[in-house]
């Protein structure tokens, strides 16, 4: 339910609410594409240095979509 509340929260714009969402989910399913949408809404944030670490456990385990998302959080960067 949080992994869905966050993913509906980010798609609205949400990100703060995303990002809390996301990380609840987390602590009850480490699952691969939860890491990738916290790594969207936290690189929506500007939190790039936290939006790095959630999105290397989803490239480090082969989550699609995960290395595009990395590059772009990677451009980002001061």
């Amino acid at each position: 339910v949080w992994a869905s509340l966050g993913f509906c929260q980010l798609q609205q714009g949400k990100d703060s609410e995303a990002a809390t969402s996301l990380e609840r989910a987390l602590n009850l399913d480490p699952s691969l594409k939860i890491f990738r949408y916290l790594a969207t809404a936290l690189m929506n944030l500007g939190d790039y240095s936290a939006a790095t670490e959630a999105c290397s456990m989803a490239v480090k385990n082969g989550e699609p979509g995960a290395i595009s998302l990395q590059e772009r959080i990677t451009a980002r960067l001061p």
